[in-house]
């Protein structure tokens, strides 16, 4: 859509003579499909079939316009998806775009999944969890394709501290969010999360705990750790 295209009209007498001094006025019959100016330019507005006619006086012609979209990007809303229990969804929505960034509605997008025993998603887009892990979601639309990471991990626990809240899952990784103040949050930031963040580090937590503005956990290596505000010490670094 957006394309422009010249239609060129030549009036004649009944005698076949060119006569070059008739106003030619031009219509279009689905403006939603393209337009016409007074000169006879046709823009491309939308898909369909739309007949451009050129009238003088009493004669007319006219030409059937045909406006189609050929797809040339495919774009996923989202490329990392985290699920945290099992049969939990969410929808990615594809969208497919001309050359001219136009969106192409109703296009046969194609969806499959790395791993379905991780997750499945549907012909929609709908992807679903099952089992802990992570896949690979990829919509394709003939030569075009696009790919969204899923990671699937279950929580073991839970602690709620006074201004953030801290979760273990079965796999042992830590996650935090809420006020980061004082860097409780352990991702080495001091700005506050809303949703889950990864404690830094790269340690493997057999448990966690959060405080009033601190939080302290045990590794699967048995090391004791903790991080946030030292008020009284409380971190037990001897600062």
């Amino acid at each position: 859509m957006g394309d422009d295209l010249r239609v060129n009209a030549t009036v004649k007498d009944q005698h076949g003579n060119v006569m070059s001094n008739d106003t030619i006025t031009w219509t279009a019959s689905d403006r939603g499909v393209a337009t016409v100016s007074l000169s006879g330019l046709v823009t491309a507005v939308g898909p369909g079939t739309s007949t451009v006619t050129a009238s003088a006086g009493s004669a007319s012609g006219t030409a059937a316009v045909t406006v189609t979209q050929t797809p040339t990007s495919l774009e996923l809303s989202d490329t990392v998806v985290h699920l945290y229990s099992l049969g939990d969804t969410t929808r990615v929505i594809a969208t497919v775009r001309d050359k001219n960034q136009n969106a192409i509605n109703n296009s046969p997008v194609a969806w499959t999944t790395s791993d379905a025993s991780v997750a499945g998603v549907s012909s929609g887009g709908l992807i679903q969890s099952y089992g802990v892990g992570s896949a690979t979601i990829t919509a394709t639309l003939g030569s075009l394709k696009a790919e969204a990471r899923v990671a699937i991990a279950l929580w073991g626990s839970i602690t709620a501290g006074q201004i953030h809240s801290c979760g273990l899952m079965v796999t042992g990784v830590a996650y935090c969010w809420g006020s980061n103040d004082w860097g409780q949050l352990g991702d080495g930031t001091g700005s506050g999360r809303s949703i889950p963040t990864a404690v830094s580090g790269g340690h493997t937590w057999r448990s966690i705990s959060a405080g009033e503005s601190h939080t302290c956990g045990v590794t699967t290596s048995d090391e004791a750790l903790c991080w946030g505000r030292n008020l009284f010490g409380r971190l037990g670094d001897g600062t």
